[in-house]
C-alpha cells in the first residue's frame, strides 16, 4: 500500500514535535533524538539537515551543542514540515498531472477529488507543531510500549 507521508516526512514531523516539548533543555544531539525516534543516527541526521537547511531547525557544534528549533513552535505547521520535506502526493493522479487522464476538465470526479485535497492541504496548514508536541514522558511511555513489543 502506498502511503500518502513519505516516512522521512513522517519522521521530520515527528522529530519537529518533539524538540518541541523539551522543556529542561533547549536542544538535543542528533544521536538522542535518533534513538528517541527509533531510527539510525545517519537518517536522523539526514531529516534534521533538510530541516535546518529549510530554516525550522538550528544546530550548535561543540560539547554542549545540538538540536533545536529555529522557530516558536506555535509558527510551525505540518505543512511547513511537508512542503521542506519536498512533500509531492496527490490524492490521484489526475491532479498532478493532466495527461494521465483522458476525461475532460469538466469531470465531476476529478473537481470532487480536487476539492478534497484542498481541504486536507488547508487541514496540515492549520495543524501547528505546538498541539502535538511530544515531551520526555510522551517518549519515554512510547519508548516502553516500543520495547515490549520487540
Amino acid at each position: 500500500m502506498q502511503s500518502f507521508l513519505t516516512r522521512e516526512c513522517d519522521y521530520a514531523i515527528r522529530i519537529t514535535a518533539y524538540l518541541a516539548g523539551l522543556k529542561s533543555k533547549s536542544q538535543m544531539s542528533v544521536s538522542e533524538i535518533s534513538k528517541k525516534m527509533h531510527v539510525s543516527r545517519s537518517y536522523a541526521a539526514r531529516i534534521i539537515h533538510v530541516l535546518k537547511t529549510g530554516g525550522l531547525l538550528k544546530t550548535t557544534q561543540g560539547l554542549y551543542g545540538g538540536v533545536s528549533l529555529a522557530r516558536k513552535a506555535e509558527e510551525i505547521s505540518f505543512y511547513d514540515i511537508m512542503r521542506i520535506m519536498k512533500f509531492q502526493a496527490v490524492l490521484n493522479d489526475c491532479l498532478g498531472d493532466k495527461d494521465v487522464c483522458s476525461f475532460p476538465a469538466i469531470c465531476k470526479v476529478h473537481s470532487f477529488l480536487a476539492q478534497q485535497e484542498r481541504k486536507l492541504i488547508d487541514e496540515f496548514k492549520k495543524a501547528k507543531i505546538s498541539d502535538y508536541v511530544f515531551d520526555e514522558n510522551s517518549i519515554d511511555q512510547i519508548n516502553c510500549a516500543h520495547n515490549v513489543t520487540q
